[in-house]
């Protein structure tokens, strides 16, 4: 998990994986909580039959990019999944948003959809928890 500046490029981590134990819950999903070693966050994964999904779950704010030396108007805070030993995917990148920093358009939220054949990792998205 880190943080992307658009305007610079510049990015910093918040935290990376430590080891977790997945509890199961029936009948299609499994959670690892605590699963970042500098961030209370959890993640959860659900199998459906048309599609897996990942949920980062944040237990806590995370430090503000002003913290890090990022500027908030720009910065984006980011997740990367990683698959080992998977086939090479077809990629399909698209803006999603576009504004304009420093006086000029920048792609200010782009996705990728990874296209494995069977499988294909479409469009992520954040969203609000209610507690």
């Amino acid at each position: 998990m880190f943080y992307f500046d658009l305007a610079t490029g510049k990015s910093v981590r918040i935290s990376g994986l430590k080891d977790s134990e997945g509890a199961v819950h029936p009948p299609n999903k499994v959670v690892y909580q605590d699963a970042f070693a500098d961030i209370r966050a959890d993640l959860r994964y659900t199998y459906k039959l048309n599609g897996f999904e990942q949920d980062v779950i944040l237990r806590e704010q995370p430090p503000a990019p002003e913290d890090l030396g990022l500027n908030a108007e720009t910065a984006q805070l980011v997740v990367l999944t990683e698959f080992v030993d998977a086939p090479e995917p077809r990629r399909e990148a698209r803006v999603l948003k576009k504004r304009q920093i420093q006086g000029r358009d920048v792609d200010t939220l782009t996705d990728e959809t990874l296209d494995f054949g069977r499988m294909m990792m479409g469009v992520g998205r954040a969203f609000r928890l209610e507690q």
